[in-house]
């Protein structure tokens, strides 16, 4: 699992939102290992207009290679993805399962940060199942379909992706910088607007 989890509504909190969402009870797992860094702040609105602007995650992790390795299947991509070949995006994990109303309750908000953002962010849903029957591909493609879905998701069946990246309920949204670096993640939804703002930050950067 990837050390140091900086939480997004931790180093965000001040201006995006007051306080943070607890993931939703009925869907939390096991408690991932506490964060072995503190939490790093975002640069505060007004500073001089002459610096350049800062990674607001310098203590954000590299991520290892092969981390999305492990899945089933690859769905809505012509190949499975890797991160290494995504730098120079702001890469969204999206862990959720079909049966998780939470989890459809996020997808207008990746939507609206898809289009708000184009080809500087990349979504990926990481399709990490609660129950058995939901680790069927075909069952998987039929709810990308139904609920058009069109970033590509991973089968993540056996929860390898999870647990490398220290999920605890669905839905979690994990975030990845341009460079290549693990920013933090949050559970629960009705994040759109923390999100939002983080983002902002890192395309500024």
């Amino acid at each position: 699992m990837i050390p140091a989890i900086i939480n997004v509504d931790a180093s965000v909190a001040e201006e995006a939102k007051p306080g943070s969402t607890e993931p939703a009870a009925s869907d939390a797992q096991e408690k991932a290992p506490a964060a072995e860094s503190a939490p790093t702040q975002v640069a505060k609105k007004g500073e001089a207009a002459d610096e350049p602007p800062q990674n607001p995650f310098p203590q954000a992790v590299a991520v290892p290679d092969g981390i999305l390795d492990g899945g089933t299947e690859w769905l809505n991509t012509a190949q499975p993805m890797d991160l290494k070949d995504l730098r120079g995006k702001i890469v969204v994990l999206d862990f959720w399962t079909y049966c998780c109303i939470n989890c459809m309750h996020v997808l207008p908000d990746l939507k609206y940060l898809e289009e708000k953002y184009g080809n500087q962010i990349v979504v990926i849903g990481v399709h990490s199942a609660k129950f058995d029957n939901e680790k069927v591909s075909q069952s998987i493609r039929d709810a990308i379909l139904r609920y058009e879905i069109q970033h590509p998701v991973v089968n993540d069946s056996e929860m390898l992706i999870w647990r490398k990246f220290g999920v605890q309920a669905w839905p979690t949204l994990a975030l990845v910088d341009p460079e290549g670096k693990y920013a933090g993640s949050q559970g629960d939804e009705g994040n759109r607007e923390l999100f939002d703002n983080v983002i902002g930050k890192l395309v500024e950067y």
